[in-house]
């Protein structure tokens, strides 16, 4: 059981000046036994340790597909090369490789030149022995994309950069008539793509307008959508977006070795099922500490999702991405779930106005209580035999007056209500 408070749909009844945000990447650590890569994939293991898979180099060797193992996200070890294609003329740097829990086959879609930007898509079963899987090109655009397998739709998933015709007013590398957006298309085999066209600029073919997902009213006017990385998210779907816009060419950092502005911003996305998504959090700089966006899902490790951007480890608490806080005096209830066996936990932070630990006066707190789907108290379950004062030290299991409330109540239908003031709250599980 996992609810997490990431949006306004999920709560109930709000009162006081609640605000829901997002967290920016922290870094945890330097990476070490890890070979020069481009992480794009990792596969859990039954021992507890992870899989990561990526491209290596960038460019100027031959094209290798490289795994290696971590049991923490930051040492990895048993380096070994998959894949190699000594064609190293033809290859270009992006990539990316995705793994299928359902049926546990890999696909990798690596780009070439010729013609134009082409995507090329490399199979595997095992994740050991690697072909190419046609003979030529699987389609052809834009040289940034993102790669996903979706359970729901059983069906691979690109979140494919492409283009469409628009008057820029700083023109960059591909001119002052086009920029960058996004499109998704689907395939069950990794070598046709539905949705897919031949997109090329320099020749006005661009992707139908319906299928691609554009910069708002709420952007800046010359925001563009560059690479995105989607993984599953309790129950939903959350990805980190690369925005970006070009810059004047006498400040851009890129010139003149290239009049490819610099990247803009990092962005969290949510979304229901993968395809439609929704931008709450663009005040928000997603990267953090990273140089980067995330390139791959997370890997759950040392109670955090753990990620590897170049040669250094971000992470985040688990269950801790999102959150509904509060600096005032604030409530809601979750919504109506039926309490299990095991312990309820809840993932939050106090304090996070003046010094930690005690911020600012000593004024966070967090209490919960029991309530009935239309919200009566339940008899013994009150917020006040239910407070937490002080930062808490990872999950922090609901008890009312030394009790858990697994056994008494287990199996009624209720809500928990969420009292707060300085704190943050991020989810409610029956994991620790």
């Amino acid at each position: 059981m996992e609810q997490v408070f990431a949006e306004p749909q999920d709560v109930h009844e709000p009162w006081g000046a609640l605000r829901f945000g997002a967290e920016e990447l922290k870094c945890v650590g330097d990476v070490s036994g890890l070979a020069p890569m481009r992480t794009r994939c990792v596969v859990p293991r039954a021992d507890g340790s992870y899989d990561l898979y990526g491209f290596s180099p960038w460019k100027g060797a031959p094209k290798r597909i490289v795994r290696a193992r971590t049991w923490n996200g930051l040492h990895f070890e048993g380096s070994e090369i998959l894949f190699e294609d000594e064609d190293s003329a033809s290859w270009m740097g992006e990539s990316e490789i995705a793994w299928s829990p359902d049926t546990g086959k890999f696909l990798a879609l690596a780009w070439a030149r010729g013609p134009y930007h082409s995507a090329w898509a490399i199979g595997s079963d095992d994740g050991r022995e690697w072909r190419l899987l046609k003979d030529g090109p699987v389609y052809q655009d834009h040289d940034a994309f993102g790669l996903t397998w979706n359970r729901e739709r059983k069906c691979w998933v690109c979140y494919q950069n492409t283009y469409e015709p628009g008057k820029k007013v700083m023109p960059d590398n591909i001119g002052s008539e086009n920029r960058r957006v996004l499109r998704i298309i689907t395939s069950e085999n990794g070598v046709n793509w539905e949705g897919a066209s031949r997109v090329h600029p320099k020749e006005d073919l661009f992707a139908p307008p319906e299928q691609i997902i554009t910069p708002d009213e709420q952007d800046p006017p010359e925001l563009e959508f560059y690479r995105f990385t989607p993984f599953e998210y309790a129950g939903r779907w959350v990805g980190m977006m690369l925005n970006y816009a070009a810059s004047p060419q006498n400040v851009n950092p890129h010139f003149p070795r290239s009049k490819h502005g610099p990247q803009l911003s990092g962005e969290w996305w949510i979304g229901d099922d993968g395809f439609s998504w929704r931008r709450p959090f663009r005040d928000v700089f997603a990267p953090g500490e990273a140089d980067d966006i995330i390139m791959h899902p997370p890997m759950n490790l040392c109670g955090q999702h753990r990620w590897v951007i170049r040669n250094k480890g971000y992470g985040l608490p688990q269950h801790q991405i999102f959150y509904a806080g509060s600096m005032s005096n604030s409530r809601f209830s979750t919504p109506v779930f039926e309490i299990p066996q095991a312990p309820l936990h809840v993932r939050a932070e106090l304090c996070f106005h003046g010094d930690r630990p005690r911020g600012f006066r000593g004024q966070g707190y967090l209490m919960a209580e029991l309530v009935e789907p239309d919200g009566r108290p339940i008899a013994g379950y009150e917020k006040e035999r239910c407070a937490i004062t002080r930062e808490p030290d990872g999950p922090v299991p609901l008890v009312w007056g030394g009790d858990t409330f697994s056994s008494p109540v287990a199996g009624r239908k209720v809500r928990v209500r969420f009292h707060l003031r300085d704190a943050r709250v991020y989810a409610l599980n029956t994991e620790t």
